[in-house]
């Protein structure tokens, strides 16, 4: 279960590595959810490019 159950990103199958950070700043952002963004970095720092998408589902739901 992602951590934001409640946010639900819609992402294209070819989507970018800065479709998905993008994506999931804006995310963050809407839902007032600024405090969690250095958490959200260190969390994409550590999970690498190749992890991003799987980063993203660690934190919202995908679509």
């Amino acid at each position: 279960m992602p951590k934001h159950p409640n946010i639900t990103i819609t992402l294209p199958a070819d989507a970018s590595n800065s479709d998905i950070v993008l994506a999931c700043l804006r995310a963050l952002a809407s839902n007032n959810l600024g405090h969690e963004l250095e958490a959200f970095a260190h969390d994409i720092e550590n999970g690498g490019s190749a992890h991003l998408r799987q980063t993203a589902k660690q934190w919202f739901n995908l679509d």
